[in-house]
């Protein structure tokens, strides 16, 4: 895949209108991955989580039902409950470190994103649990142009139960695989099983590094990690159509109905409007 191809089909998809909303990268070799559960497993069991259906938590307002907690994995603290890593700017990524960097399976995975990786979590659902329909912003404005944020999911503990929604589809997703997850679309995740769900999410800003890493036809950077060989076997089929009843901006507004496919996408001028809005404002004249 051509990194311009890319950069078009998840814009477009961020519009809502079709494009890039999930691809299959690749496989962790089997005994790569039996070593990053045993290291999900031990933080599962040793550490503290942050439950998402608290109100002050940072993901509350996407909606969620049933368990959902959230190792935070990469952050300045090493608090596994710290999240207030989870956002911030591509200058933050210096300051934060791995929580566990003895875990050398889990280190090493996340070193295949270095240094373009925001943030990393291990975000768990127990039985007949989900995160709502709702709506971010994956694309900013800069002073330049523009920053793309890229999710990808590594299916750690997973079951038949478990769904991915994409504005009007959903897929369902194999633990070792590496995938991209488009969260710029309307999405949500549920687990409909009696069994848990957990994965690896980490979100990165888009650098052609980064794609030259992690996508198709490209060069693996270990070669326990299996990268798919060709677009057409990176597209992940969907299981079927969908159609959310409603769905949640980040800004906490509820848009009911049919998904908005009309959404703008972000313009080097907007970073201007936020950072000098006097400039922008209307010009007053006085009498005369």
């Amino acid at each position: 895949m051509k990194y311009q191809k890319f950069v078009n089909g998840i814009t477009t998809a961020y519009m809502h209108k079709g494009g890039i909303k999930t691809l299959a990268l690749g496989r962790l070799s089997a005994s790569w991955f039996r070593q990053i559960q045993a290291d999900c497993a031990h933080i599962i069991d040793g550490a503290d989580p942050s439950d998402v259906n608290d109100k002050r938590h940072v993901t509350n307002w996407t909606r969620p039902t049933g368990e959902v907690r959230q190792f935070s994995l990469f952050n300045m603290s090493g608090k596994t409950e710290d999240t207030t890593g989870d956002y911030g700017y591509l200058g933050d990524v210096k300051k934060k470190n791995l929580v566990f960097p003895d875990l050398e399976g889990l280190s090493r995975f996340a070193r295949l994103f270095m240094p373009d990786l925001r943030n990393l979590r291990m975000n768990g659902m127990g039985p007949n649990s989900a995160l709502n329909a709702h709506e971010e912003g994956s694309i900013t404005a800069t002073r330049y142009g523009r920053q793309h944020i890229l999710r990808f999911h590594l299916p750690i503990f997973t079951n038949p139960g478990a769904r991915m929604f994409l504005d009007d589809e959903w897929f369902r997703y194999e633990e070792g695989t590496l995938y991209f997850f488009h969260h710029g679309c309307v999405h949500a995740v549920a687990n409909d099983s009696s069994e848990p769900r957990d994965h690896l999410v980490l979100d990165c800003f888009l650098s052609k590094g980064l794609f030259r890493r992690l996508f198709p036809g490209q060069c693996s950077p270990d070669p326990e990690f299996r990268l798919v060989a060709t677009d057409a076997e990176a597209f992940v089929s969907q299981i079927s159509d969908h159609h959310f009843p409603d769905f949640v901006c980040e800004g906490g507004r509820v848009i009911e109905g049919p998904i908005d496919y009309g959404r703008s996408v972000p313009h080097w001028t907007d970073w201007y409007r936020t950072n000098y809005p006097s400039v922008f404002s209307p010009l007053t004249r006085s009498p005369g």
